[in-house]
C-alpha cells in the first residue's frame, strides 16, 4: 500500500507584544489573632483585640460599632498573678514549661510567698496612709521626716541677723559693728599692732547657724589694709558654753567665702583673727562683712 502523505508544516501566528504581568507574591498564612487585652474591644469577626478608640478592626476591617469591650481583670487577681490567656506561638513552649528542673519543684511555694508579701505590703501602705490622714501624731512625724530628708538632700538657707551692738576694738570710722551691718561698702578695721584682734556679735533670739560668709578687706581698695588669713569662729549658748569652735584658713580674695559650721541655739559669736595677709600700705586688718545663714 502507498505511504500516507506527510502533514503540511503549520507556521505559528504572529503574537502582538503585551505588557509584562506583575509578579504575584503569595500571601503568608494569617496568624491567629491575639486575644483582646483588658479594656480592648474584641472584633466580632476575627476575635482580635482593638483599641477602644478604633471604629474598624485593625486586622480584618470589620466594623466595631456593636463590639463589646473585654472585661478588666480585678485588682486582686492582678496582684495574685492573674494573667490573660495568650496563645503560645508555634515553636515555643508555654511559660509554665520553661522552668528548669531546679526551679520547678519550689516554684509554687515561691509564688505563694511572693503573693503573700505583696498583700502585706499593700496592707502596710494602706494602714500608713490611713494613719497619716487620721492621726495627728503620725501626720506630724511624717512631715518632720520629709523635712529632714529635704534639708539633707537639698537644704534651703535663710539669713540670720545679729542683734544689738557688736563688740571689739576698731579704728575711727570702722568699728566692729561695720562687719555685721549688712553692707559691703563698709568694713571693720582693727587697731594697728593688735596681736589677735577679735569682734563679738549676738543673736536674739538664739539661732541655729549652719553657714558663715566672710568678705575680707577694704571694699574700696582691697590691698590697702591687711586681710585675715586664719580666723577662729566660736559660737556660745546662753550659759556661755561653747557650741562650736574651729579655725578656718581664708583665701586672699575680695569675694565672699562660705564656711560650714554647726551651732544650734547660739546667742553669741566670736571671730578672732589669728594670721593675716600683709599689706604694703596699711597695718589695720580689715573685714568688710560677716554674714550668717540657717537651714530653713
Amino acid at each position: 500500500p502507498a505511504a500516507p502523505p506527510e502533514p503540511a508544516a503549520v507556521q505559528p501566528a504572529a503574537v502582538r507584544p503585551a505588557a509584562e504581568r506583575p509578579h504575584v507574591t503569595p500571601r503568608p498564612a494569617a496568624a491567629e489573632p491575639e486575644p483582646p487585652r483588658p479594656g480592648e474591644i474584641a472584633c466580632p469577626n476575627c476575635g482580635g483585640g482593638n483599641d477602644p478608640a478604633r471604629r474598624f478592626c485593625r486586622r480584618c476591617g470589620t466594623s466595631l460599632a456593636a463590639a463589646p469591650a473585654a472585661p478588666r481583670i480585678p485588682w486582686w487577681r492582678r496582684l495574685l498573678g492573674g494573667r490573660r490567656n495568650v496563645a503560645t506561638p508555634a515553636g515555643e513552649r508555654p511559660r509554665s514549661m520553661r522552668r528548669d528542673a531546679s526551679g520547678a519543684a519550689g516554684g509554687g511555694a515561691g509564688s505563694v510567698l511572693r503573693n503573700l508579701v505583696s498583700l502585706l505590703l499593700v496592707a502596710a501602705l494602706a494602714a500608713a496612709a490611713t494613719g497619716y490622714v487620721v492621726l495627728p501624731s503620725v501626720h506630724k512625724g511624717v512631715n518632720d521626716l520629709v523635712g529632714q530628708i529635704r534639708m539633707t538632700v537639698a537644704p534651703n538657707y535663710v539669713v540670720v541677723d545679729t542683734a544689738g551692738q557688736a563688740q571689739g576694738a576698731g579704728i575711727a570710722g570702722h568699728p566692729a559693728q561695720a562687719a555685721f551691718d549688712g553692707f559691703n561698702n563698709t568694713y571693720w578695721a582693727a587697731p594697728a599692732g593688735a596681736g589677735r584682734p577679735a569682734i563679738v556679735a549676738h543673736f536674739t533670739p538664739a539661732a541655729d547657724v549652719a553657714k558663715v560668709l566672710v568678705t575680707s578687706g577694704d571694699p574700696a581698695d582691697f590691698q590697702a589694709q591687711p586681710r585675715p588669713r586664719t580666723i577662729r569662729l566660736e559660737f556660745l549658748d546662753s550659759g556661755g558654753a561653747t557650741l562650736f569652735s574651729h579655725d578656718f584658713d581664708l583665701q586672699d580674695t575680695k569675694d565672699p567665702q562660705t564656711l560650714d559650721v554647726s551651732a544650734s541655739g547660739a546667742v553669741e559669736v566670736r571671730l578672732t583673727v589669728l594670721t593675716v595677709y600683709a599689706s604694703i600700705k596699711g597695718s589695720s586688718v580689715s573685714i568688710a562683712e560677716v554674714e550668717f545663714r540657717a537651714r530653713d
